[in-house]
């Protein structure tokens, strides 16, 4: 029997405690991971006297055969009396020797729940979907004209897992982390496959130095040449702020590139006892899944900030989700709007308050003959048109129905002050829809809120575009309400007119009202003492943007969401600014009576004058600020 107290030296404890892992290594029946258990019982301080104590015995008496016991514990002993008759030298040398011979594993970080091990820099800047697919740099292929697709439909930005935690997972930092801060709580990522690195209670103490960062970036809409140096723009922070928006088929491919400074993991104990990262980065291409997609919806592009003066001058016509032809330092970007991108197929149908914009799709106004485009990605027009033919009913509301067909985005024309015709345009494929709806002829003219559906396909599963119009609008063509010169009117006169205008709409009956300006335009005109536009806005025209409801009541109208509204270049009411419009609408006058009279005004004499909007950019005036043609629209409700 060997003496015990031999063992009560620190060193031939810790001598002691290799040699019995050596062995065990040896005798072992069970797998690799059984041996990460009984080194871990092994803890290096433990008192002498409870080394080989009740719950060792037991621990061997589970994973030996009693003969395999005893032949341990024989070796032991003679192992024990050998060392104890050696040299200190000697000591040393077994010491060294054995420790060589037992070569564990390097620590790493343990990502997905244990589906990516990150024991180099290849596996640290990898990628998971969300079916579970794993993509290193040393395996990736994806590119611009062949990216990695997504394996779902309407998948956010936090399905696609790298080794950087977002916000809401617990990372204050995104997008950068400290591997330091990656070891413990709360992310856990830290692990070794001997059970190094950690305390007798499972706290890391390992340690580690290095950063990861990463960028988000997504096609620039405002360049066509993918090849461009700034082909991409940055939208880090938007994923940052946004981390379940969904990604988007028409921004596609997106570019994601994580890269990692000189790093490494280092824990007290074990051979190895360190892992060195290396300085790297690498670039995703990442697609979303190719489905049917509307990437915009195209009214007429006039005006908006760089069709308006043939872009000689600084307005603010584009609004939140208008595809801006301007670039950041106000130039133009070499090509036309492309109209209103489009975030969601779905449209909420709530108007309430200003961010309701975000929720809904373009129309939110509609009248007969006006018509728009869609521009698709992931589909053609030709099939869309076979899936859903060439007539659309109300899914709710009625009396309005939809027309589809084929056609390439039109030439919208314009003047902007200059001799000829300007053309704003850049022609592409696209679904066409046409309104057809209640009009100063029909026999029937009631209106109710209509919710349309577009789907991608003949069964009706899957939605393509859908939008709800909350007012209908019936223009009375070829009637003007006042005569002669509208600049030598008194104001009773110009009030009358207006009244006359207020009763034909009246006559309609089914709800319609003459149109005031909020029916119109979202503009301010502050000198006349509207100020129901936009809140805070200082321009005097609209600004390209669905309308929405604030307390109740409309801001914004048919003017702004659909632009410039006349059926032919050469409509009356107007001496600047003309438009090529919407042929086949009644619409044929660049000017209309609104139901509203200025007040509050900044000159005396403009009191209670009544107020009109041009139809080219919602500007609202008083009656004598032109020679205008005034005619008369109704809405309803």
């Amino acid at each position: 029997m060997f003496k015990y107290n031999y063992l009560k030296n620190s060193h031939n404890l810790k001598l002691f405690s290799i040699l019995l892992l050596e062995i065990y290594s040896k005798f072992v029946i069970e797998k690799r991971s059984i041996f990460s258990v009984f080194k871990h019982l092994l803890p290096g301080n433990l008192a002498v006297d409870k080394l080989l104590s009740s719950r060792y015995l037991r621990l061997l008496l589970l994973i030996f055969n009693p003969n395999i016991v005893v032949r341990l514990i024989n070796k032991i002993q003679k192992i024990i009396l050998f060392s104890m008759i050696i040299t200190v030298n000697s000591v040393y040398a077994l010491n060294v020797s054995t420790a060589e011979s037992i070569q564990g594993s390097k620590p790493y970080l343990n990502l997905g729940n244990g589906s990516i091990k990150a024991d180099n820099s290849d596996s640290l800047l990898s990628i998971t979907l969300s079916n579970g697919k794993v993509i290193t740099p040393s395996n990736d292929v994806s590119s611009i004209t062949n990216p990695i697709y997504l394996p779902h439909s309407k998948q956010s930005f936090t399905r696609i897992r790298t080794i950087i935690p977002f916000t809401e997972q617990g990372n204050p930092n995104y997008p950068q982390v400290k591997i330091s801060d990656l070891l413990g709580s709360p992310f856990n990522f830290y692990a070794d496959d001997d059970g190094d690195g950690f305390d007798e209670n499972g706290n890391v103490t390992a340690t580690g130095t290095g950063n990861i960062s990463l960028k988000w970036e997504a096609r620039n809409p405002k360049v066509t040449d993918i090849n461009a140096q700034n082909a991409y723009i940055d939208i880090t922070s938007t994923v940052k702020n946004n981390p379940r928006e969904m990604i988007s088929l028409c921004d596609s491919p997106y570019r994601l590139t994580i890269s990692t400074s000189n790093g490494e993991l280092k824990t007290e104990h074990g051979k190895p006892n360190n892992n060195i990262f290396t300085q790297r980065s690498h670039t995703y291409y990442i697609s979303a899944k190719m489905l049917p997609t509307v990437c915009f919806a195209q009214p007429n592009l006039l005006y908006d900030n760089a069709s308006y003066g043939n872009n000689m001058i600084s307005v603010d016509y584009d609004g939140p989700l208008w595809d801006s032809a301007k670039l950041s330092d106000n130039e133009y970007r070499g090509f036309p709007s492309k109209g209103f991108k489009v975030r969601n197929a779905h449209s909420s149908g709530e108007y309430e308050g200003e961010n309701s914009v975000y929720n809904n799709n373009f129309p939110s106004t509609g009248s007969n003959g006006l018509y728009f485009y869609l521009l698709l990605k992931g589909a053609t027009p030709e099939e869309m048109l076979a899936a859903n033919g060439s007539t659309i009913n109300a899914k709710e509301g009625g009396r309005v129905k939809l027309s589809l067909s084929v056609e390439s985005t039109p030439k919208w024309r314009h003047d902007a002050r200059l001799p000829a015709p300007i053309p704003y345009w850049n022609s592409e494929p696209a679904l066409k829809v046409t309104l057809s709806g209640p009009h100063s002829g029909s026999n029937t003219k009631t209106f109710n809120p209509a919710t349309f559906k577009l789907y991608t396909d003949s069964a009706e599963t899957h939605t393509l575009y859908e939008f709800k119009i909350m007012r209908w609008y019936i223009p009375q063509p070829k009637v003007n309400y006042g005569e002669g010169d509208a600049r030598e009117w008194s104001k009773s006169d110009a009030q009358s007119y207006q009244a006359k205008a207020r009763a034909y709409c009246s006559s309609l009956g089914a709800n319609y009202r003459l149109a005031n300006v909020n029916d119109f335009t979202n503009a301010n005109r502050y000198r006349y003492g509207w100020n129901s536009g936009i809140a805070g806005r200082s321009s005097k025209a609209y600004r390209r943007q669905l309308s929405y409801l604030s307390a109740g009541n409309w801001v914004g109208g048919i003017n702004n969401e659909w632009g410039c509204l006349v059926n032919d270049w050469n409509a009356v009411g107007s001496d600047q600014y003309h438009c090529s419009g919407y042929p086949g609408s009644d619409w044929d006058s660049y000017a209309y009576w609104t139901d509203n009279l200025a007040k509050n005004v900044t000159e005396s004499e403009d009191e209670a004058k009544p107020l009109i909007n041009p139809m080219n950019v919602g500007e609202p005036m008083i009656y004598d600020s032109y020679d205008y043609q005034y005619r008369a629209a109704c809405v309803s409700p």
